[in-house]
């Protein structure tokens, strides 16, 4: 049950980072869900945040 709880708080994660967070590439905004890094992204972050 904790994995899927850690699951559901990681796919959580990475919808507000795909939402919020882009690169700017040649003055364009590229949100990180459009280059597909929002979940990479949160999965790495994630054990931080819960510390």
């Amino acid at each position: 049950m904790a994995m899927a709880n850690t699951t559901e708080a990681i796919e959580a994660l990475a919808a507000e980072i795909g939402e919020n967070i882009y690169i700017d590439v040649a003055k364009w905004h590229l949100y990180l869900r459009d280059a597909h890094l929002h979940t990479a992204i949160a999965e790495q972050i994630y054990p931080m945040v819960v510390d």
